[in-house]
């Protein structure tokens, strides 16, 4: 199965690290920024290596300001992929805490998520699984080189 997740190339510097509760902090080495008029949108994770290599990203956009935004106020997905399988989890709990400096193109950030994967039961009635949750939370210091 294959699904770009990551659209762009990566186009930030800086520091960024995330965890899933209960598991070794996720190796991120890509991260990218991108400042729109009323939004930016910042990403990073596991998105470099080999195809079939299994891969983890986060995505958030925001508006352009500096904010505490509960989950339902940002778009936020995380991602774990590789050729042969995608999940997509979006939050149902947390937060997160920006400082935007668009001028600076430089944005900062710690968030906390509960997020729940995206779709329906893993299997059909009348045995439907719930889908898994998970405790996503890291901080980023990033800036735009685009």
């Amino acid at each position: 199965m294959k699904k770009k997740v990551i659209e762009r190339q990566p186009n930030a510097t800086g520091t960024a690290s995330m965890q899933i509760e209960g598991q070794p902090d996720i190796r991120v080495d890509a991260m990218g920024v991108e400042f729109h008029k009323d939004e930016v949108q910042v990403w990073f994770g596991e998105g470099r290596g080999g195809t079939s290599e299994p891969k983890q990203l986060f995505r958030m956009t925001l508006p352009n300001k500096n904010w505490h935004y509960n989950f339902d106020e940002l778009k936020a997905d995380f991602f774990q992929y590789s050729d042969i399988y995608y999940f997509e989890y979006h939050p149902r709990a947390g937060g997160a805490d920006i400082v935007v400096d668009k001028a600076a193109k430089t944005i900062k950030g710690v968030f906390n998520m509960k997020m729940k994967e995206a779709g329906g039961p893993h299997l059909p009635p009348p045995h439907p699984q719930p889908r898994p949750k998970i405790m996503v939370h890291g901080f980023f210091d990033l800036k735009s080189e685009g």
